[in-house]
């Protein structure tokens, strides 16, 4: 074989190998094409799914003219344009933007950066209703010509869920900032991160000055040391109820109650209660059952002091009535007028003890009728300044045009002269009292300080001295009965509590304020009256003469010392006596008598019948009789609240022959057709 020929072999073969490279190169060009193919065919396919699939609306619009390309079925959704309706046409020639600088907005963000993400934008749809929506979009290329992708979502609900999370939000903000009770929170470390207006005010700080302070700043030193804050059992998932102090910005101490609780997020919640009201009601309550025990201890004396003073009563009117009939019939004996004249002054002196007695136990019988206050504090100053005496002034300060008070003109004197008397005691070395008058209005709060008072208008007197005074221990005492601060044998210790049952039994009220070395001053508050005043008769006792008569007297008393006593006078004085020792008796003697009885002398209170049951069954047969109550207290049947009608004859114990002589004599006198005798 010649070279050429060898060389044209070799040839075809290498032509043979590089033909079998292109063949399989060619293959595998094929197959990466046809997989090139595949590949972008799934894309399409997923792009396709993924278009029409979502639940947001998509769009696609060309660059150069901003037409709809596609749309899917969420822009159908969303806005109500079909394909028919947007493919070809633009936005601006549908309308669809709400406020045409949104659209503005959209294409220079796409300009500038080529895409744009979340823009916020009103759209219109085709019903003309406007919706808000997020729109994001993108510069793309489809089939060789940019466009833009365009994804929108309807965020309507979303912000209508947030506005009307933002209002329940405010709402609720509101409704802590209107809480009674301050409410703080706390992050884990205890920085305060929220307060509500009422915990500002508790500490008397603006909000800015709480966020991010640390609780335990809030509360004073000496507060945390008795009671520190417990972290650790807060930790453990107790709920912790501490009471404290809170330390206001201007020094100032609240106490509170706090309770505190952890959060499942590590924060602290914080309830706090202003216990300053609770603290003051609970020191009122205190201060009220204390009053009430008070009173307790004194209805109770005052029922044994009444039943005393009722006894005792009976008993001094028999001694009373034997020593003036005694002294009128050996007047001219001197010897035993002397001895006369004296037990008739002791019984005097224990009448009066027994006076005191019942106006602090309020069982006195008072004769109300409307007074001038002012004139009987110048009727009584002269009295008043022989019992202080001359090294003591008397200052008055009397307001004109008072207004009248409903009270027993007698009774008002024995206020006066007993707070005299208890001026004078403070004013060992001399000094001044001051008797002063005002009108006075008690409102609501006023009265629900002071015992006795009720809301209304008084007339107001005051009493004060520059003496002793008195220390708060005394003071508390001091209108307590038998309580005196004199020696043995210097007082009895019921002046002032005499005052204060005769100012009670007006239904007025009394207090006094003092001050150890710079004296001490009493209240006394009367009830005004509807009427006009009425001169009261002047002070000190009337001189009683016997009067005699020949009328008929049924004396019905159940003490027999006293009926036989009273007989005795009765009878002296010419009078017809039947006596009784019951109410049932008297009614037996009346029935077994042929005449007439002109006058029923009574004891209120007698076994069975009562003086007042005994004369409205003696009425029925006698319409004119006539009746003298006699008694050491009033029946309350009698005189309901202790007081006695203006129209009823009363005669208390211990009284004298000439009383009971005149007192007898001045009832029959009254009555219609009366004839008055000497």
């Amino acid at each position: 074989m010649s070279s050429e020929q060898a060389s044209l072999k070799q040839r075809i073969l290498e032509l043979e190998a590089e033909t079998e490279t292109l063949r399989r190169t060619l293959r595998a060009t094929r197959d990466e094409h046809e997989r090139v193919i595949s590949a972008l065919r799934l894309s399409e396919e997923k792009f396709s799914r993924a278009f029409h699939a979502s639940p947001d609306s998509v769009n696609i619009n060309r660059v150069s003219d901003g037409k709809y390309l596609a749309i899917n079925p969420g822009f159908t959704s969303l806005t109500g344009y079909t394909e028919a309706d947007v493919i070809g046409r633009t936005s601006l020639e549908i309308e669809i933007w709400a406020d045409p600088a949104d659209r503005k907005r959209l294409v220079q963000g796409l300009l500038a950066h080529g895409r744009v993400d979340e823009m916020q934008a009103d759209f219109r749809l085709k019903d003309g209703a406007v919706k808000t929506a997020l729109m994001s979009a993108r510069i793309i290329e489809v089939h060789g010509e940019r466009c833009i992708l365009s994804i929108t979502r309807d965020i309507s609900e979303r912000l209508r869920a947030e506005e009307a999370l933002r209002h329940s939000e405010e709402k609720l903000r509101e409704l802590i900032d209107l809480a009674v009770d301050g409410i703080l929170l706390g992050d884990s470390s205890g920085v305060i991160v929220g307060a509500n207006q009422r915990a500002c005010e508790l500490v008397g700080r603006a909000p800015s000055e709480i966020i991010g302070v640390h609780i335990s700043e809030l509360f004073a030193p000496d507060s945390l040391k008795d009671k520190p804050l417990r972290f650790d059992l807060l930790n453990r998932g107790q709920t912790v109820v501490t009471e404290r102090m809170m330390a206001r910005r201007d020094g100032t101490r609240v106490p509170v109650e706090m309770k505190s609780r952890r959060m499942p997020d590590g924060s602290y919640h914080s309830f706090v209660r202003d216990l300053t009201e609770r603290i003051r009601a609970e020191r009122d309550r205190a201060a009220i059952e204390e009053r009430l025990r008070h009173a307790e201890r004194n209805e109770a004396l005052g029922r044994l002091a009444g039943g005393i003073a009722h006894d005792l009563n009976n008993l001094l009117t028999p001694i009373q009535l034997s020593a003036s009939m005694i002294l009128a019939d050996h007047a001219s004996e001197l010897g035993i007028r002397s001895e006369l004249e004296g037990i008739l002054e002791a019984a005097e002196r224990a009448g009066e003890l027994t006076r005191q007695i019942l106006a602090f136990s309020r069982k006195q019988v008072l004769r109300l009728q409307p007074i001038d206050m002012n004139q009987e504090i110048m009727r009584t100053e002269r009295m008043l300044r022989r019992v202080i005496g001359e090294n003591v002034e008397i200052r008055l300060e009397l307001s004109p045009d008072l207004p009248a008070v409903l009270a027993d003109a007698s009774q008002i004197q024995q206020v006066l002269l007993n707070l005299a008397i208890n001026a004078r005691d403070a004013l060992p070395n001399g000094g001044w009292m001051q008797l002063k008058t005002t009108l006075f209005d008690a409102d609501e709060a006023c009265a629900s300080q002071t015992t006795g008072l009720e809301p209304g208008r008084y007339v107001r007197l005051d009493v004060s001295d520059n003496g002793t005074g008195m220390d708060g221990e005394t003071l508390r005492q001091a209108f307590d009965p038998f309580f005196t601060t004199k020696q043995p044998g210097q007082g009895t210790g019921l002046g002032l509590a005499t005052v204060r049952g005769i100012v009670e039994q007006h239904h007025g009220a009394l207090w006094a304020t003092s001050c150890p070395d710079l004296g001490s001053t009493f209240i006394v508050c009367m009830p005004i009256s509807t009427e006009g005043a009425t001169r009261s008769p002047a002070s000190g006792p009337p001189v009683l003469e016997r009067k005699t008569g020949k009328e008929t007297v049924l004396l019905a008393e159940d003490d027999a010392l006293v009926r036989s006593a009273a007989r005795r006078i009765l009878e002296g004085d010419g009078y017809t006596v039947v006596s009784a020792d019951s109410g049932a008796t008297a009614l037996q003697c009346a029935e077994a008598m042929q005449g007439e009885i002109d006058i029923l002398v009574t004891d209120v209170i007698m076994p069975g019948l009562t003086g007042r049951q005994l004369h409205d069954q003696l009425s029925k047969r006698f319409p004119g009789i006539a009746v003298l109550y006699i008694s050491g207290y009033p029946d309350n049947a009698l005189a309901p609240h202790g007081v006695l009608d203006s129209a009823v004859h009363f005669l208390g114990k211990p009284f004298t022959a000439a009383a009971l002589s005149t007192a007898v004599r001045s009832v029959l006198d009254e009555r219609p057709g009366g004839v008055k005798c000497a």
